[in-house]
């Protein structure tokens, strides 16, 4: 039986570029893509191929595994706590964490 996952992947892709501060032109200059894409991509109304979702995963320094699959499993984690006031703070924590890891080098950003 196959399940059905709901990824949203144009949330992901926002969340991370506003992180950095980037706007819409710059990461779309990086990945490859027009500007008018990359919106359509963020707002969920275009699903990118795997070309464009590696690269946007490139410009962001992540792997595939990283850009798709740590956020579930940190919602797994914090699935285990009983009080949903400690879950928003946790995830809210983890988060923050990994956008700071994940950020590139001033080099990297100009």
């Amino acid at each position: 039986m196959s399940k059905n996952v709901n990824y949203n992947l144009g949330g992901r892709v926002k969340t991370l570029r506003e992180n950095r501060g980037w706007s819409q032109e710059k990461l779309a200059t990086k990945v490859g893509v027009t500007t008018a894409y990359l919106g359509d991509i963020e707002r969920n109304t275009k699903n990118p191929t795997f070309h464009v979702i590696t690269h946007i995963a490139q410009a962001f320094c992540m792997s595939l595994t990283e850009f798709f699959f740590i956020d579930r499993e940190i919602i797994q984690e914090l699935s285990t706590f009983t009080d949903p006031m400690d879950k928003k703070s946790i995830l809210k924590i983890i988060l923050l964490i990994k956008s700071l890891q994940s950020t590139p080098d001033k080099k990297e950003l100009e």
